[in-house]
């Protein structure tokens, strides 16, 4: 999502999140559209504010029904209308929303080799019997996207992501340089691969094996600014 809305927007900073387990009561409609006393909610100020937006609504199958049948009408006609009166409008938006719903469902077809269409279809069905979500809520995105497990090669590319991150951080903020081998990120990755909860458990691990170990160099004194460290497996291990 922050890919697409720095993609789209420029920026991925061009992004609202919504955790959607806040949302799990009729009454929470009021905190996104704005209560009956004319109180601003959080969804439509910010729309209102930043209409060339992306919208991330995470963890949607947790989010009251009723608060599903208002994304019918956004999605549907590609406006709401807040209560006090305002016209939201969402055609210059990107609306993603994610779901975990269905995710023992993906792990154990892909154990089992399932084509991805065949996998995609069942797990369609499966959620519309267990009523996760209706077929009409369904219908109205444009696409859907299953995403499977991550590989131990696909980690290993996205620690290099990270890293590169913490890089440019690095020698933005301290102007410390960042030298680190290839081994040592192949490492990073095997300590944070996850197939259950993807490069969360990664970002952890580089927290944790690398960050802090340079924070610790700094506040040392071992590392100051200027200076080049250079990161290998053994450091990586070590940590």
């Amino acid at each position: 999502s922050k890919a697409l809305a720095e993609s789209y927007f420029g920026s991925e900073k061009k992004m609202i999140r919504f955790d959607m387990s806040e949302y799990q009561t009729k009454e929470s409609i009021y905190r996104l559209i704005g209560d009956e006393e004319g109180g601003s909610g959080l969804l439509s100020q910010q729309i209102f504010a930043n209409p060339h937006t992306l919208v991330l609504f995470d963890e949607v199958e947790k989010a009251d029904p009723s608060i599903l049948n208002l994304f019918l009408q956004m999605l549907d006609e590609g406006f709401i209308t807040d209560t006090v009166g305002r016209k939201i409008v969402f055609s210059n938006t990107i609306i993603i929303a994610t779901s975990n719903a269905g995710s023992e469902y993906i792990r154990e077809a892909v154990k089992s080799n399932k084509p991805y269409e065949t996998m995609k279809i069942e797990l369609m069905e499966e959620l519309q019997q267990k009523g996760i979500f209706r077929p009409e809520f369904i219908n109205r995105f444009t696409a859907v996207i299953l995403f499977s497990p991550l590989t131990t090669e696909q980690t290993r590319e996205v620690a290099k992501i990270m890293v590169n991150k913490l890089k440019i951080r690095l020698e933005t903020e301290k102007e410390i340089k960042l030298d680190i081998s290839e081994a040592a990120i192949a490492e990073l990755a095997l300590k944070g691969y996850s197939p259950e909860f993807g490069a969360r458990a990664l970002e952890r691990t580089i927290q944790e094996s690398l960050e802090n170990v340079l924070a610790q160099k700094m506040i040392s004194g071992e590392v100051s600014r200027g200076a080049t460290v250079k990161i290998d497996r053994e450091d990586i291990v070590a940590n």
